[in-house]
């Protein structure tokens, strides 16, 4: 990825952030919390979602910003729209250890993702006929 990060590498709609977090996976780590989602899009996404109980405005931004780098430098080849809601941590966190995190939650949740689902018992028919 070039040294800037650019629109296409960001979800910015309200719409693909609802979409991550309806059929994403939730992991949960000590820095920050991931939902990712695998998609069929050419390039892997993220979307950073600060809520003031991080920090005031300064503290909410310097931790996106934190988070674009890493996520820009970890170069994610696989399609992928990720989500990430950063805590307190993070700001004071070394730069690697929040790279080494983010990178196994996002691997942590694309595998659970592709597990089969458990399977279901088939619905069962009614005693007997209904009306009659």
């Amino acid at each position: 990825m070039p040294a800037r990060f650019p629109r296409s590498a960001r979800l910015r709609r309200r719409g693909e952030f609802t979409g991550v977090f309806d059929r994403g996976t939730k992991r949960h780590g000590r820095l920050m919390t991931v939902v990712a989602l695998a998609t069929t899009a050419s390039a892997p996404r993220i979307g950073i979602a600060a809520s003031r109980k991080l920090g005031g405005a300064v503290d909410r931004n310097r931790a996106k910003r934190r988070l674009r780098e890493v996520f820009r430098q970890a170069a994610v080849t696989i399609p992928v729209d990720v989500v990430v809601i950063p805590r307190r941590e993070v700001l004071d966190a070394p730069f690697d250890l929040v790279a080494q995190e983010l990178a196994g939650l996002v691997d942590g949740a694309l595998r659970h993702a592709r597990r089969p689902p458990a399977p279901t018992a088939t619905p069962r028919r009614p005693r007997r006929a209904q009306g009659v």
